[in-house]
């Protein structure tokens, strides 16, 4: 692992290289200039040279944009590694110590609202991805269902997708439910509108569906899982405002302390390797 004083070195190093190609280019631009002023006088003649101060000025311009970038990735690891000797001092520690456990039993109270809705998305995304699986199997099949059933163990590609969207679906809302029970245990004032129920019955119906037409059946269960689901997640986040503005005062107040060690940092580096402004 490098120093502190070998990454300031390597970023003077490239700072110095930098102002080199910065006067190389100052120079060759000038020089293509003046030769741009001969050839204008040269004729047809002139312009059928090929143009050497021109080709060097477009390598300049690469090299320099390549070590403008090594430049600040030297700074960037220069300034990542004062701001890591500062958070183990112990005045940082101690500045970082109140808004960190803040935010831990922030993130704790919070933590019962965030599952339930993570959970919930996760069902919404899987019940609008049944909507996303193609479904063109022939008139004549679908006939055929009606008449005798599945009279088929191996089903089309499309169904096969189709059902195991529908399948999978299932689980993530019966996951969703299993998380609203979680939620209505430790937030009572929730339960009521987040009964599970409706959702469990709607899951173990889709878990069942093996064929098209057993896809086709569930269709309004499917819409109503939506509706369903989307109507609970709306009182759970209305529900956890003041548990989720708890998370993010606390991320703000953490967050001005680490502003306060990335300025202290950067007045540890030297003024040629800093950004304007810093």
């Amino acid at each position: 692992m490098q120093t502190i004083q070998q990454l300031q070195a390597r970023a003077l190093r490239r700072a110095d290289q930098v102002d080199e190609l910065d006067r190389l280019l100052f120079a060759a631009k000038g020089k293509r200039r003046s030769e741009e002023l001969r050839e204008g006088g040269a004729g047809l003649w002139g312009k059928l040279l090929p143009d050497r101060a021109a080709a060097k000025v477009k390598m300049l311009e690469r090299e320099h944009t390549r070590a403008r970038a090594a430049l600040r990735i030297a700074v960037d690891q220069l300034h990542l590694a004062h701001c890591e000797q500062l958070r183990a001092a112990p005045w940082s520690g101690a500045m970082l110590a109140p808004p960190e456990a803040e935010l831990r039993d922030a993130n704790d109270d919070y933590h019962d609202w965030d599952l339930a809705l993570m959970s919930g998305k996760r069902a919404l995304s899987a019940l609008y991805k049944i909507d996303a699986v193609a479904d063109t199997d022939s008139p004549a099949l679908i006939i055929v269902e009606v008449i005798f059933g599945a009279v088929t163990d191996l089903p089309s590609d499309e169904i096969a997708q189709r059902v195991g969207a529908i399948n999978h679906a299932a689980d993530a809302i019966r996951g969703f439910a299993n998380v609203l029970r979680i939620l209505a245990r430790s937030h009572p004032e929730v339960a009521a509108e987040a009964d599970s129920a409706p959702l469990v019955a709607i899951a173990d119906r889709l878990s069942r569906v093996r064929t098209r037409i057993g896809a086709m059946a569930v269709s309004g269960q499917v819409d109503r899982a939506k509706r369903t689901i989307a109507s609970i997640m709306t009182s759970v986040e209305r529900a956890s405002g003041v548990q989720r503005g708890g998370v993010a005062d606390a991320q703000g107040r953490l967050e001005e302390v680490n502003h306060q060690i990335a300025l202290t940092a950067w007045s540890k580096i030297p003024a040629r390797l800093r950004p304007p402004g810093r």
